[in-house]
C-alpha cells in the first residue's frame, strides 16, 4: 500500500514540474518572436 502511495507522488510532481516548465517555454518562445 505504501509503495503504491510513494511511486504515484515524484512522477504527479515530475510530470507537473515538466508542464510548467513547457508552458514557461510556450510563452517564452511567441515573446521573442515578437521582439525579434
Amino acid at each position: 500500500m505504501t509503495a503504491n502511495v510513494v511511486l504515484p507522488t515524484p512522477p504527479l510532481s515530475l510530470t507537473s514540474a515538466m508542464v510548467r516548465k513547457s508552458a514557461s517555454s510556450r510563452a517564452s518562445v511567441p515573446r521573442l518572436k515578437f521582439d525579434s
